[in-house]
């Protein structure tokens, strides 16, 4: 029976180990949070149907208290992190949504796109704010939502 060379295995897995954390590092240092948004307010429509009573359908004042979100950007590719109330953070595109953004004079739109789930985000660089829309639909819970936030802009 053969023994396995442990020692350059390790050597190997170490090598491949330190490759990959360079690897993130360099991508994690190109990419730049744009702006970090804070605490939200607006309004949400709630449809009739599945956990939605009828008496509880239609519009309601609504908001995100805790946590925020950040618009980070890496070249021409776009994420929107949010981080929730327990101070976890959430990528849209490990989260597998579908990221699209594009500028418009100081203004920047990004869209994004699950399954049963459409987020639009437009941050305004002029006025310090981001103004975003959530609809969920073919769930026990639709609704669609429309906030907006303060942001600080880097």
């Amino acid at each position: 029976m053969r023994q396995l060379n442990t020692k350059g295995l390790k050597m190997t897995f170490s090598k491949s180990l330190l490759f990959s954390f360079l690897s993130i590092l360099a991508f994690s240092t190109n990419a730049q949070v744009v702006a970090t948004c804070g605490t939200s307010s607006g309004y949400s429509y709630y449809v009739e149907g599945g956990y939605v009573e009828k008496s509880k359908a239609g519009f309601s004042e609504d908001g995100i208290s805790s946590g925020s979100l950040q618009l980070v950007i890496n070249g021409d590719d776009a994420d929107i992190i949010v981080i929730d109330a327990t101070n976890t953070s959430k990528s849209a595109k490990e989260q597998g949504g579908t990221v699209v953004a594009v500028k418009n004079g100081s203004n920047i739109g990004v869209a994004i796109f699950y399954e049963g789930v459409i987020e639009n985000y437009v941050f305004r660089i002029d006025t310090s704010e981001v103004t975003f829309s959530k609809a969920t639909f073919g769930y026990m819970l639709d609704k669609h939502s429309v906030f907006k936030a303060a942001c600080v802009f880097e």
